[in-house]
């Protein structure tokens, strides 16, 4: 974990996001806004089969924060979740992604991309807009969430919070699908002629290779990429994918991380175990990269490190990764 000085910097263009940031974090507010529209809606975690309850302060130990980024930002602020699942954002109009979560119990850390979106209209004014009940399930070894719509249920608490509020405007939330198309997902350590070791979970990358720094800097805005081959049988193929970094900060600016954004290069179906990402990428911007294995519409999980954190929790390890040059 990097302090958040560090980081302050890039953080600065996502405190645009709205009125009511404090240290990178997004909050509810108390009165309706005079000069942004009221985003509502809810958000609730489900694991193991059961609705987590969040505390009002710091001091609990089991803590959840949600991720969120106005469209081509270069960062992301936080929302922590509290005893009630309803959320009351001041946000300007525009667009905007929910980047993933963080889940922090004392020490240990479990983040995950989620990578969903939704709009503020323009047209909103200073009332009210509606973007669905988000429900964000966790196990040991997966991540999924979906989008409800109980705007009626929505509308009557909106009224009890702000009386005279108003019947708010629908935009509701859209989950974004993962890359490719895919029957069932596999994992990738038995049968597919991949050396999985105590570093990598999938295969292994060759190029570029960060040797234990953050992040491997390359020499080309269109770098590529290459990895083991597979020893497996002829009808074994490759896909590949690219995701621009996102920083965050969260519980009031005192722990930094990051996750995968937006997607900037996909391939699936490859033969050859390499790629070389369609240019130019962002000069001096971090990115994330994976491979996965295909038999037709079977596909493996996507290669990673390895946990080596014990504090880290989650079902599997970063991303590959690189930084792109300045300049060429």
């Amino acid at each position: 974990m990097r302090r958040l000085a560090a980081l302050m910097p890039a953080l600065m263009p996502a405190l645009a996001l709205s009125g009511c940031l404090s240290a990178g974090a997004l909050e509810n507010v108390t009165q309706p806004p005079k000069d942004t529209p009221l985003v509502t809606g809810s958000v609730r975690v489900i694991e193991n089969g059961s609705e987590l309850k969040w505390p009002a302060g710091y001091l609990a130990g089991s803590q959840f924060w949600l991720l969120i980024m106005a469209k081509d930002a270069s960062a992301a602020v936080s929302y922590r979740l509290g005893p009630e699942a309803e959320f009351y954002w001041s946000l300007a109009p525009g667009e905007y992604h929910v980047l993933g979560f963080v889940k922090r119990e004392l020490a240990k850390e479990t983040s995950g991309r989620l990578w969903a979106a939704f709009t503020v209209p323009a047209g909103a004014g200073t009332g009210a807009v509606y973007i669905g009940d988000l429900r964000i399930r966790l196990s040991s070894s997966s991540v999924d969430a979906e989008v409800g719509d109980n705007m009626d249920s929505s509308s009557t608490a909106l009224t009890e919070k702000y009386p005279g509020m108003g019947t708010p405007k629908w935009s509701l939330m859209k989950m974004i699908a993962d890359q490719g198309s895919y029957s069932d997902i596999v994992e990738g350590c038995g049968g597919w002629g991949i050396d999985c070791n105590q570093n990598f979970r999938g295969v292994t990358p060759l190029s570029p290779i960060d040797d234990g720094a953050p992040s491997a800097q390359v020499a080309s805005l269109s770098p590529t990429l290459q990895w083991a081959p597979s020893k497996g049988d002829g009808a074994i193929r490759y896909d590949v994918v690219v995701f621009e970094e996102i920083a965050f900060t969260y519980a009031l600016g005192a722990f930094s991380s990051k996750l995968p954004g937006p997607a900037v290069a996909y391939l699936q179906n490859l033969w050859a175990a390499q790629y070389t990402v369609p240019g130019p990428l962002k000069p001096g911007a971090h990115y994330n990269w994976g491979v996965r294995l295909r038999r037709g519409n079977i596909v493996t999980a996507w290669s990673r490190y390895k946990k080596t954190d014990f504090l880290s929790a989650g079902p599997s390890g970063p991303w590959f990764q690189f930084q792109a040059p300045d300049a060429e």
